[in-house]
């Protein structure tokens, strides 16, 4: 899968996610975590999660405006606050949860 293809399956996977209407551009969202290294179904997973909630939360924009940057952010702090491996133990946990042993890496 070359990486829009990515994109578009993490956008397909998360549409709906808990706060997936308060920001501005899902695919944004979908793009950096990707970028960043997250596999197609962490990134989905990340999206479906209320770390979205909490970035929204934290970010000074009006619902629907939220964007990838604020998430961004919002993911770099919890790693500064923990180590990334903790980070991505949290993500492997999420997404054995929402997506079942059967589809984890």
């Amino acid at each position: 899968m070359n990486r829009e293809e990515e994109i578009q399956e993490v956008v397909k996977l998360s549409e709906g996610g808990y706060s997936y209407d308060r920001y501005k551009n899902w695919g944004a969202c979908a793009r950096m975590l990707l970028r960043r290294g997250f596999t197609v179904k962490e990134s989905a997973t990340i999206l479906l999660s209320k770390w979205t909630r909490w970035a929204g939360d934290s970010s000074d924009k009006p619902y629907g405006y939220v964007n990838s940057k604020d998430l961004e952010r919002w993911i770099d702090n919890q790693i500064f606050h923990q180590t990334f491996e903790k980070t991505m133990e949290e993500v492997r946990t999420m997404q054995d949860y929402t997506f079942g042993y059967e589809l984890g890496e």
